[in-house]
């Protein structure tokens, strides 16, 4: 099966790892959605997401719907999806500039909504302390946050957790 990029594979093995399960009608935000890989897996699966990011996607399915714009300008959309049962967000950038972005959508998400985010080895061997900064900016509005390091990360750590 042709995928859109390697990202779809980490969703993918994630949600076999950690046996998520899909519910009838679930919503998904995918923060930093571009090209599509984890959009394209949700969608695969049955998930209606909404796919925020500026630049192109390079998939389209009936139940992705693109806000091609910033987390930060796409209140109205965000909006007119109600609240989501799922957030992910495998944005290249700095662990604690992702967590400051999954924060402004928290007020989005359903009580329990499962958060999905890559953090990134943005600076060599300091997987460690990136990882313990981006747990202390998001304890208030996540719990049981965890760590798994995935077969298809490079230099990178899975962070997930539950929306309080």
């Amino acid at each position: 099966e042709e995928v859109v990029c390697r990202a779809y594979y980490k969703l993918a093995e994630f949600f076999i790892v950690e046996s998520i399960p899909v519910i009838p009608n679930m919503k998904a935000i995918d923060i930093g959605a571009a090209p599509g890989g984890w959009s394209s897996y949700l969608a695969t699966r049955g998930i209606r997401t909404l796919a925020v990011d500026p630049a192109e996607l390079k998939i389209e399915h009936e139940l992705i719907t693109h806000a091609r714009k910033r987390v930060e300008e796409a209140t109205e959309e965000i909006e007119q999806f109600g609240l989501f049962d799922l957030c992910v967000c495998d944005m290249n950038m700095h662990p604690t500039e992702s967590a400051e972005i999954v924060l402004k959508v928290a007020k989005y998400l359903k009580p329990n909504a499962l958060l999905v985010m890559t953090v990134k080895e943005c600076e060599k061997n300091q997987k460690n302390k990136m990882y313990a900064q981006v747990n202390e900016m998001l304890h208030d509005e996540y719990t049981d946050l965890k760590e798994r390091h995935l077969f298809c990360n490079k230099r990178e750590r899975t962070l997930y957790g539950y929306k309080k």
